[in-house]
């Protein structure tokens, strides 16, 4: 059951790492006004919205195998 707990914390941690990590992209999108860097911060975010994503599904799952 360890192992239960241990990978659920895993999610929970991973998906608020990601949201900060999104957070800062943007702030730091608004801040930036050279183009080419703001591209480049856009395409973060877009990996960033995908992980996002995966660890949602990820955590859905594991709550539904859980029951």
């Amino acid at each position: 059951m360890m192992i239960n707990k241990d990978a659920r914390q895993c999610l929970d941690l991973s998906y608020s790492s990601l949201k900060e990590v999104k957070s800062y992209l943007q702030n730091a999108r608004e801040i930036i006004e050279e183009q080419e860097i703001k591209t480049n911060i856009d395409n973060r975010l877009d990996e960033v919205n995908q992980l996002i994503t995966n660890c949602e599904t990820l955590s859905k799952d594991y709550y539904k195998n859980m029951q």
